[in-house]
């Protein structure tokens, strides 16, 4: 695996500690709203990290077990906020935020399958050349299995 990789592990991990940063920030359940205290809820959302980081075995993550610094001040001042105001703030900066997201994601991927369409087409006539190359004596290299491996390994 390269640095620039993250595997499914580490992306849930990473969700859950930004969902359930917005719970805390949003006083949203489990962190209770006006009723949990700040500390409470400050508390509860470290023990949370820390459990999603013993979950995780990713060789990037350095561990901290929690510490009080993850609870931002910006964070706390969301929390005491009225809940109308927590409310657009979520809205704005979260669902509208992963809205933008998933649909710059969707076009990408949009433009990328008939490219990969056409990359793996071209790999399977490659190969079917080469075959047939190899087959009349044109060439010695065996560049069928190299193209049909690239073929898979890219449909794959």
């Amino acid at each position: 695996m390269f640095s620039w990789q993250v595997n499914g592990a580490d992306l849930a991990a990473a969700a859950s500690a930004k969902t359930l940063t917005w719970r805390y920030m949003v006083g949203g359940s489990p962190m209770g709203g006006e009723e949990t205290s700040t500390d409470t809820a400050a508390e509860l959302l470290l023990t949370r990290f820390t459990e999603i980081e013993s979950d995780v075995e990713a060789a990037w993550l350095v561990p901290d077990g929690g510490t009080p610094e993850q609870v931002t001040a910006g964070m706390t001042r969301v929390r005491q906020l009225p809940l109308d105001e927590r409310r657009a703030i979520y809205l704005r900066e979260r669902i509208e935020n992963q809205r933008e997201w998933y649909g710059t994601k969707s076009r990408w991927n949009e433009y990328r399958s008939p490219v990969w369409a056409l990359t793996l087409t071209v790999l399977e006539l490659l190969g079917i050349c080469a075959g047939v190359a190899k087959v009349a004596g044109v060439i010695d290299l065996d560049l069928l299995g190299v193209c049909a491996a690239l073929a898979a390994g890219g449909t794959a």
